[in-house]
């Protein structure tokens, strides 16, 4: 009886033990090391298919200004909706993680073509414009396709950052959203 009740509390712990190694504790989602490996399995099983996959990554604007004015504890709040505005949007079938303070990603795998990728962002980037306790969030949003753009995940999260960074830098008519440069 005893040895069966410390089992199960070593295992419990190693459990425990391993999705806080790759959870995050206030959103739930994937934290960065638990998104890559997981994207880098999936990118790796897609890539035999003909389809299109798109790496988006976005990043709340201003965000520590909303952890000054309204508190932490708020600040807190501003990412679970955020992380539950991310799961509604990409549903159970693709990958969703916190991977910065401020900053989520999701990749999508199998979508049928390029625009599809882009109209996949786009959805992204408005459910991450939203009201919360009488504060306006916003968000900057950046994404990558593969095979197009890279075809790894640390490749294609380069490419994604460009495009977040280009997001940031330019806020123009399509409101702080970028996608990948062409290349020549």
């Amino acid at each position: 009886m005893l040895g069966r009740y410390g089992t199960e509390v070593l295992f419990g712990s190693l459990g425990d033990a391993h999705r806080a190694s790759v959870d995050d504790p206030i959103t739930g989602l994937l934290n960065r090391p638990g998104f890559l490996f997981q994207a880098a399995n999936r990118l790796k099983a897609a890539h035999a298919a003909p389809k299109c996959s798109v790496l988006v990554l976005a990043d709340i604007d201003g965000f520590r200004r909303v952890n000054t004015v309204i508190g932490h504890r708020a600040g807190d709040g501003v990412l679970k909706e955020a992380s539950h505005r991310l799961t509604q949007v990409a549903g159970a079938q693709h990958l969703r993680g916190r991977v910065g303070d401020d900053e989520f990603a999701v990749l999508a795998v199998d979508l049928d073509d390029e625009a599809r990728a882009a109209e996949f962002a786009r959805r992204v980037h408005e459910a991450l414009n939203f009201d919360f306790l009488g504060v306006t969030v916003r968000s900057s949003v950046g994404y990558a396709r593969s095979p197009r753009d890279a075809h790894g995940v640390e490749a294609l999260l380069l490419a994604a950052e460009g495009s977040l960074t280009r997001a940031k830098d330019h806020e123009n008519e399509t409101g702080r959203f970028a996608g990948p440069a062409d290349r020549i």
